[in-house]
């Protein structure tokens, strides 16, 4: 995989070659794809991308293709940013089955007051080989917490994604929500609570039940003392066990046969012969059962 950052961990389009004979492919993003939104003193009004509150940013140095740290400021909060990617190894062979890409994020505060601030990583992937927003996933309560996604319909060439966000306090209300791209991305930067839920999860077990061009956000807060300094990692897995643990795409029914429009004999017009009692409808019997 090969995926493009900036100083402040936002990253979009990546490049993937699936396992198997299929050729390097692209997701096709737009400029959103995750990154983190900042809100400063009480959590009321709007929130702000970290890219557009920062300032005097220096280049990113580090080890080229795996590695890069950057710095910057937000307000009296001074920022070292040091992302690195390593291949995702599966047991028990060991086979590289994608990308782990980690984002620590240490923060200082420079005043001499507390700095209460919070953070809500949003990401709005587009998955299913760049050529679809039909998405699966849902909520993991852990620990860790996370949130993941993968291609409703399995695209073999398509990449599923898991993310944690760890570091301040995770609030009890407002924490993380799944929703449709729209009311997410509104939600992020309007600064509207987060609702701990997933949408499109009628029997509440924490999945998408239906395909859902899918967004997702975690939030943490944070109080942070006079020269005080914290840590906040975003861990995202691209592949591997995103996939176990989606659950199987069920495929829609057979169309019913329409009946056929021969009546039985005595039932039509003009019969001479008997027309028997129709039986009685039973119901209750099959309920729950799909065939």
């Amino acid at each position: 995989m090969r995926i493009r950052v900036n100083q402040y961990g936002v990253y979009n389009d990546f490049d993937y070659d699936p396992i198997g004979a299929l050729g390097t492919t692209n997701t096709s993003m737009g400029p959103d794809h995750g990154e983190l939104f900042i809100r400063v003193g009480p959590p009321v009004g709007k929130r702000n991308y970290v890219t557009w509150s920062a300032s005097g940013a220096l280049v990113l140095t580090g080890v080229p293709l795996t590695s890069c740290t950057g710095t910057f400021n937000v307000g009296v909060l001074t920022w070292k940013l040091d992302q690195s990617v390593v291949p995702l190894l599966l047991p028990p062979s060991m086979i590289q089955d994608g990308m782990v890409l980690t984002q620590v994020h240490t923060i200082t505060n420079t005043s001499a007051v507390v700095a209460d601030f919070e953070l809500e990583h949003f990401v709005h992937p587009h998955l299913g080989d760049g050529k679809g927003y039909d998405h699966g996933g849902g909520y993991k309560a852990g620990p860790p917490e996370s949130m993941f996604i993968y291609d409703y319909y399995k695209d073999p060439g398509s990449i599923g994604m898991e993310t944690m966000l760890s570091g301040g306090t995770a609030p009890a209300t407002d924490r993380y929500e799944m929703g449709d791209y729209l009311n997410g991305s509104l939600n992020a930067g309007s600064g509207t609570p987060l609702t701990n839920k997933v949408q499109g999860d009628a029997n509440s077990d924490g999945l998408i039940d239906t395909m859902l061009h899918a967004t997702f956000s975690q939030r943490r807060v944070f109080s942070l003392a006079a020269g005080a300094t914290t840590s906040v990692t975003v861990t995202t897995t691209f592949g591997g066990a995103t996939y176990v643990t989606a659950p199987p795409v069920i495929p829609p029914p057979p169309p019913k046969t329409p009946p056929s429009t021969k009546l039985p004999d005595g039932d039509f017009a003009g019969s001479k012969g008997p027309t028997l009692p129709r039986p009685a409808r039973i119901t209750g019997q099959f309920e729950g059962l799909a065939l």
